[in-house]
């Protein structure tokens, strides 16, 4: 099995990229949705962080509240190195369990946003850097409703794009529409011989 890592900076069209793969039949695990099952009321994990954070990070009826969370952890590096050492074992769990019903499959795909799996998943692997312009990202944050303030923390808090490059294996452009990064996406996996 070829893992894909599908990496780059926030609003640079990961989950896109994602979903792309998805509908060409690829198998695609998305690593925010896990972190969201990770931290649901009833689990452990979210003990963990209301026990680390306090309870102000949570909603009155116990769900995690994601915004106060992230207006803690996004504007100090120690409070986001701590929940990190937190979340990051329960989804390279779901990853590992994810990969493991997955085998059978010659390529699966990881949502990698900070390269993390990069560095700990062991396999033959490859890491595609999803490079977007630094305006179309903020207009596409923007489109969802982050603040200025919210965007520059979450991009201090992920590696720099040079970063992304020295770790990648291709670059892939997402500069235009959706349709020409299913082709630029399309002609990496030709490359690859999954077409």
């Amino acid at each position: 099995m070829l893992i894909l890592l599908i990496t780059g900076g926030i609003g640079s069209g990961k989950t896109t990229a994602g979903k792309i793969l998805e509908k060409e039949g690829i198998k695609v695990i998305f690593a925010d949705k896990l972190s969201r099952i990770a931290t649901k009321a009833s689990g452990k994990t979210l003990k963990k962080i209301r026990d680390t954070f306090g309870s102000e990070i949570l909603f009155p009826d116990g769900n995690l509240n994601r915004k106060a969370l992230a207006g803690i952890v996004f504007y100090n590096q120690k409070a986001l190195r701590k929940l990190n050492r937190i979340i990051h074992p329960v989804v390279h769990r779901y990853v590992d369990e994810a990969l493991k019903r997955y085998s059978e499959e010659e390529i699966v795909a990881i949502e990698d946003p900070i390269l993390y799996f990069h560095r700990s998943l062991n396999g033959e692997k490859k890491t595609i850097f999803i490079d977007s312009l630094k305006k179309l990202r903020w207009l596409r944050l923007e489109k969802k409703g982050f603040s200025f303030p919210e965007i520059l923390a979450r991009q201090n808090s992920n590696p720099y794009d040079f970063e992304y490059r020295k770790a990648s294996d291709e670059t892939i452009k997402n500069n235009g529409t959706v349709k020409e990064l299913a082709s630029n996406l399309d002609n990496f996996l030709k490359k690859l011989g999954n077409k």
